[in-house]
């Protein structure tokens, strides 16, 4: 009992440093994953299968749906599920709430001896963990999502030197059972429009507007005594700045060296109790911040809106880059130069709090790199492969 109570204080102390973490390992193999579907390119085995037994970090509803089963199942029909489904669960996720706000609502009325603000403190916690639930959900299916939506926009022509007469060449590269001069097409079109203005363009603009409503308060976090993000990392620098993991000095010290604030989390010694544990929550963050904190929590005050360029790259590496001259060698190229940049710009301004993190992203940059590097390489026969 006691080792289990010792795992739930660790769980407990250790919960968001874990989760930014699994976010970088999550955004990496979300776009890696992509490669093969995003070039059009054999990949080898061996990473294939790696792929393969990582593929759980990026929520695919695509796949569990195979367009071809059934001969009146259509893509069509499969971008209707795709997009449809994560709306059908987070109206679940409202129902929850609504069931388990209501429940404890109940519960505290009843008391006679309830406490002034506990109906408040109860809904503020409820909110807190069902809008944590939403937050992974678009986190997870938002890149396989938009490229699912995407591939609408890609037809092929059957018939490019028109060498029959038939006027309607146009199919749907994703199925070719469909016609890109079709109503039922058109209308297919018209809902993927739809789910644009919802995916890729709604979630991003809700990410920035709740981070931007509360941005004050998050930029001052630690001079208000934020102590909901414990840095577990070794000091090693008595000063409050330490070296920019991306960069390193030269030899004799001169050179162009960044540095990064990465402030010590915990003023405080171990043996004392974290103000979190005093209070019941988290200090120096009013609820409203506190709740969307899976946004911002990861990075240093400053970089508040960082979320939102995280969550453009890998919409850029994963669906954006799939409609850019699809099984081009162009295509490739330009997906090594925008990994290329964002290694630059990650590396210039290395916005995660923790040191960890920041060599932890440095490593899944240079990963997608490679991994577009090598299908470029694969794609144009560079080599010589064996398999």
């Amino acid at each position: 009992a006691s080792k289990v109570l010792q795992f739930v204080r660790w769980w407990k102390d250790n919960y968001k440093d874990i989760m930014s973490r699994l976010k970088v390992l999550v955004a990496t193999y979300q776009v890696s994953g992509a490669v093969a579907g995003t070039l059009s390119v054999k990949l080898p085995a061996n990473f294939t299968a790696f792929l393969a037994g990582v593929s759980f970090m990026n929520l695919n509803l695509s796949a569990l749906v195979p367009v071809g089963c059934t001969a009146s199942y259509t893509f069509i029909d499969k971008l209707y599920l795709v997009t449809m489904v994560p709306i059908g669960v987070s109206l679940l996720l409202a129902l929850g709430f609504c069931i388990e706000y209501g429940q404890v609502h109940r519960k505290i009325q009843s008391k006679r001896d309830r406490k002034r603000g506990e109906k408040s403190r109860a809904f503020n916690e409820i909110k807190t963990k069902y809008l944590n639930y939403f937050f992974y959900l678009t986190y997870l299916v938002l890149p396989s999502v938009t490229t699912t939506i995407f591939q609408i926009f890609l037809c092929t022509n059957v018939d490019p030197n028109n060498e029959d007469s038939n006027t309607d060449d146009l199919f749907l590269t994703a199925d070719m059972n469909i016609s890109c001069t079709s109503t039922y097409y058109y209308d297919g079109v018209a809902f993927a429009a739809l789910m644009i203005l919802l995916y890729p363009i709604g979630t991003p603009t809700m990410y920035f507007l709740l981070l931007y409503w509360s941005r004050e308060e998050i930029k001052s976090r630690e001079s208000k005594g934020y102590s909901g993000w414990r840095y577990t990392e070794e000091i090693r620098n008595t000063e409050s700045m330490v070296v920019n993991p991306m960069t390193m000095p030269d030899k004799g010290g001169a050179g162009d060296v960044e540095l990064a604030n990465f402030k010590e989390r915990d003023s405080v010694s171990e043996l004392e109790p974290r103000a979190s544990e005093v209070e019941g929550q988290e200090s120096g963050v009013s609820p409203k911040a506190q709740q969307i904190s899976f946004l911002w929590d990861a990075f240093q005050p400053e970089y508040w809106y960082w979320e939102i360029i995280e969550t453009t790259r890998r919409l850029i590496l994963t669906a954006i880059l799939s409609v850019c001259g699809p099984g081009s060698s162009s295509q490739a190229v330009l997906a090594v130069l925008i990994s290329l940049a964002y290694i630059k710009l990650y590396g210039h301004y290395a916005p995660y709090s923790s040191l960890r993190n920041n060599r932890l992203a440095e490593v899944g940059q240079f990963q997608i790199f490679f991994t577009f590097f090598g299908g470029l390489v694969l794609e144009n026969e560079l080599i010589e492969t064996q398999f």
